[in-house]
């Protein structure tokens, strides 16, 4: 499966997650889900490179595969009214810090909402070094807790796929060599976490 194959099926993988699609030809025909993407797009030139591409490739995807993608850079959006109109949120370059956005999209993803991250959307340092920690989302959500070191420069790696059940992980092998990229180590080791072995074993995907 190739790397666009990849996140279009981690995509609906997550869609999924959220509500259930009729099998009817009427619906078939309507697009299937609704995905927004925030992004800041400045201060690190990479991620500004990213979410151009992001913002020129996901709109394709959608055409092709049947889902609609919106993208915004106005984060006061990320309101219970604005959310409730997507099943997929996307940070293509960070996260919100504003208190009432950081509660509108708890609540959102408690209520069954999807969601998927790049870049510094994911990173957190020790509260005493970033006190603009978010302890729910990086704890509780991502489970990753604390960032404690990262490979540089872009390295290879063989990884070893851990869940092989998961849909999204349909064909791969056990174990298989990455393209160059940086590795980071966090906090807690997710392969310990029973909540994500849960939703695992307790979420009812389709084909």
């Amino acid at each position: 499966m190739t790397v666009t194959n990849r996140v279009i099926t981690l995509l609906i993988v997550l869609c999924s997650l959220s509500f259930c699609f009729s099998k009817s030809t009427a619906q078939r025909n309507k697009k299937t889900f609704h995905v927004i993407a925030f992004y800041t797009g400045r201060n690190d030139q990479a991620h500004i490179s990213f979410m151009h591409e992001a913002n020129k490739w996901f709109p394709e995807m959608a055409k092709k595969y049947n889902f609609t993608y919106d993208s915004t850079k106005n984060w006061n959006n990320m309101n219970a009214e604005f959310l409730a109109h997507y099943q997929v949120v996307v940070f293509l370059d960070t996260r919100p810090d504003d208190p009432a956005q950081r509660e509108a999209f708890k609540r959102y993803v408690e209520n069954g909402g999807a969601w998927l991250g790049f870049h510094f959307s994911e990173f957190a340092l020790t509260p005493s070094e970033f006190p603009q920690n978010w302890d729910w989302y990086h704890n509780e959500f991502l489970g990753s807790g604390s960032y404690r070191s990262n490979t540089w420069r872009p390295t290879s790696a063989v990884l070893r796929v851990e869940a092989r059940d998961h849909p999204a992980m349909k064909n791969m092998p056990e174990t298989f060599k990455s393209a160059p990229s940086e590795w980071y180590r966090w906090e807690n080791d997710l392969r310990k976490n029973p909540y994500i072995k849960k939703t695992f074993a307790n979420t009812n995907f389709f084909s």
